[in-house]
């Protein structure tokens, strides 16, 4: 759903060229976004929810997209032998999908 919302929210709320990009047919968007705005509570319709909306999934998604790029500088550069390396990267992918789901540190990391 997030990532019907973003398109939508990227192809400036058309959703002809939504439903084109995504393959889908149009009432299956209407449908989407219906039930988006009903789990968010917000109404798509207005501009200032659409701008916020908008900045937080591009803020989402650069955030993503920054964790995995520390994720893998941190096993090219750490040195570690091969088992030990997955041990370790998967410990990282797990308090990465901590920070990104929730915004807020898990203990994921010590465990390992």
């Amino acid at each position: 759903m997030l990532g019907t919302l973003e398109t939508h929210l990227d192809l400036g709320c058309d959703v002809q060229r939504t439903a084109a990009s995504l393959h889908l047919h149009r009432t299956t968007v209407y449908y989407r976004l219906g039930r988006i705005a009903g789990v968010l509570g917000a109404d798509l319709r207005d501009g200032l929810t659409r701008s916020h909306l908008h900045l937080a999934l591009k803020a989402r998604r650069i955030s993503r997209q920054l964790i995995g790029h520390r994720i893998s500088l941190s096993v090219e550069t750490s040195g570690f032998s091969p088992g030990e390396e997955t041990r370790h990267s998967a410990a990282y992918r797990t308090h990465a999908r901590c920070l990104a789901d929730r915004a807020v540190p898990c203990d994921a990391w010590r465990r390992s």
